[in-house]
């Protein structure tokens, strides 16, 4: 079985997420939140303390502002589990560390699937092949999947990383095997009210970096990037329609396209 993990900073988001993580489940799933009552972002801390209740197999560590769109999405991150073994499973990843977030490392390393507002409509971000499961270095902590047993060994860095920033990736740099799917398609996005809400005493990201490389000994960018970085931007009624594998080959055709003089 699987348990979700949230800390509530909004709690409409909240029902949202939880609303769509029930209406598409295969089967029942444990849920356990905390609500942010201080709008501290220590998600570690309450990742942590929750993660102390769960008695199943995989915890799923969620941000309020997910949406799951996939049917049976339960089922498909229990089958990837049994067959590809994996410590920690998440959406939207890099084959490198390079900083920041998981895009700033650039769309040659990018890998996964992740849907959100463009331009007033939904919109899914294709990055990189339609595969059931992709190893990559790092997963985005919007939503990961994480196997209890390596939690219980690794439980999240509170001494160097007490904030939103590197909690996620210290995690993932200390598995064996992580990786993303494209099986499962979930929507990440505020409404426009809720942006800009996070607390202005919270350290910048730049003050993480250097603690973050000196623990693993990290370097940017250590591994060469694919030829053909795959990258593209469709509406997600034309990615229902046509499918990953269909969006990825006309994208291909067009990139690849030789530019008339």
């Amino acid at each position: 079985m699987i348990d979700l993990i949230t800390r509530i900073q909004h709690m409409g988001l909240y029902e949202r997420m939880r609303e769509s993580a029930l209406r598409n489940a295969y089967g029942p799933f444990n849920a356990f939140s905390e609500i942010d009552v201080e709008g501290l972002p220590h998600c570690a801390e309450t990742y942590n303390r929750l993660a102390k209740k769960c008695n199943g197999d995989i915890i799923g560590f969620v941000e309020d502002d997910v949406e799951f769109l996939s049917p049976d999405w339960d089922r498909i991150v229990g089958e990837i589990f049994a067959e590809y073994d994996p410590d920690i499973l998440g959406v939207v990843g890099s084959r490198v560390y390079n900083g920041g977030g998981y895009f700033d490392s650039g769309s040659e390393y990018s890998e996964g699937l992740i849907c959100g507002n463009h331009e007033g409509e939904t919109h899914v971000r294709i990055m990189g092949e339609r595969k059931r499961f992709v190893p990559v270095k790092v997963v985005d902590g919007m939503l990961m999947f994480v196997r209890r047993t390596f939690w219980e060994k690794e439980p999240f860095d509170l001494e160097n990383f007490d904030e939103l920033f590197y909690y996620d990736t210290d995690l993932c740099l200390r598995a064996d095997r992580v990786g993303v799917t494209s099986d499962l398609l979930i929507k990440h996005s505020k409404p426009p009210e809720f942006y800009g809400k996070y607390p202005t005493a919270m350290k910048p990201v730049s003050v993480y970096d250097p603690i973050l490389e000196k623990k693993h000994n990290l370097t940017r960018k250590p591994s060469e990037p694919r030829g053909s970085p795959i990258c593209c931007m469709v509406s997600l009624e034309t990615f229902k329609k046509e499918g990953q594998t269909e969006c990825v080959r006309r994208f291909k055709e067009k990139w690849q396209a030789p530019v008339s003089a």
